[in-house]
């Protein structure tokens, strides 16, 4: 199968990604042969479904989806239900629940206790600069020679730009590798 035919699945999924970028998703996870993909900030699952057929449709790479579940930042609430379980729902109704697991918890408190090499590293937590850098810090270490980080609403948001524009842009320890839309993607 190819995105096209995955994308009338996908639709009824809420979420901050467009068609665009979920299908620049869905390509990166096709395309990782070797380590797994981990995906920061999963809210209810629409881009971890992007990565999981992706991932189904070519190597088939375990998933993780990494979120708390109760929003980050100024939108999390521990006092409001977790979306944990809509976020279960739809990886089962997309038949995904054997290849996509999450990872409940603050991101950097889970980086310590992984321990899978990552080939695709999808950066799409907290969208404060420190929350970013601490994300980047936190999991590009874990990440295979070759492997790719895509990062989520840059040139769209303020301190995801400025993040990258500060340490990735211009860095020569970092290949490029393109943008659709606000998904910058680069290789290490």
């Amino acid at each position: 199968m190819n995105f096209n035919d995955r994308i009338q699945l996908i639709s009824g999924i809420e979420g901050e990604v467009d068609s665009e970028e979920c299908e620049i998703l869905y390509e990166l996870a096709k395309k990782c042969k070797k380590g797994v993909i981990v995906e920061i900030g999963s809210y209810k699952g629409l881009s971890t479904v992007c990565l999981g057929y992706g991932s189904m449709d070519g190597f088939k790479k375990r998933v993780y989806g990494v979120d708390t579940f109760v929003g980050t930042g100024e939108k999390a609430n521990l006092n409001l239900p977790s979306y944990l379980s809509e976020f279960r729902k739809n990886i089962f109704n997309n038949r995904l629940h054997k290849l996509v697991k999450p990872r409940v918890g603050l991101s950097i408190e889970v980086a310590k206790t992984f321990k899978q090499k990552i080939g695709l590293l999808f950066i799409d937590g907290g969208h404060a600069y420190e929350d970013i850098k601490s994300d980047f810090k936190s999991w590009s270490p874990k990440m295979i020679k070759g492997g790719v980080i895509a990062f989520h609403d840059i040139d769209s948001w303020t301190e995801p730009t400025r993040f990258i524009n500060e340490n990735i842009r211009g860095n020569k320890k970092y290949e490029r590798l393109g943008q659709v839309k606000s998904v910058f993607y680069i290789r290490v």
